[in-house]
């Protein structure tokens, strides 16, 4: 509920302050994919706990997603720091 509330009050900030649907729209996606990963790891890490093999298939694509979501933060910081 927390990140629902969190989602709308964003998504209205955006329409207000600059009033762009696409930039709202780009926010809740980010807000979403990042959200939407939780429950693969914690499967993930249920599975493993209990002893039970994890297909390989799915732990590599997991890993790759947390790997792109690192490297698209790391892009984000080095952008603040040397773009205008």
């Amino acid at each position: 509920a927390c990140i629902v509330a969190q989602t709308y009050f964003r998504m209205r900030h955006h329409f207000h302050v600059n009033g762009y649907i696409l930039e709202g729209c780009w926010t809740f996606s980010i807000l979403l994919e990042s959200v939407t990963m939780l429950p693969q790891a914690v499967l993930i890490h249920r599975k493993r706990f209990r002893g039970q093999e994890v297909e390989p298939f799915v732990l590599r694509y997991t890993v790759l997603i947390w790997l792109y979501r690192a490297f698209y933060i790391l892009n984000w910081i080095y952008r603040s720091y040397f773009e205008e």
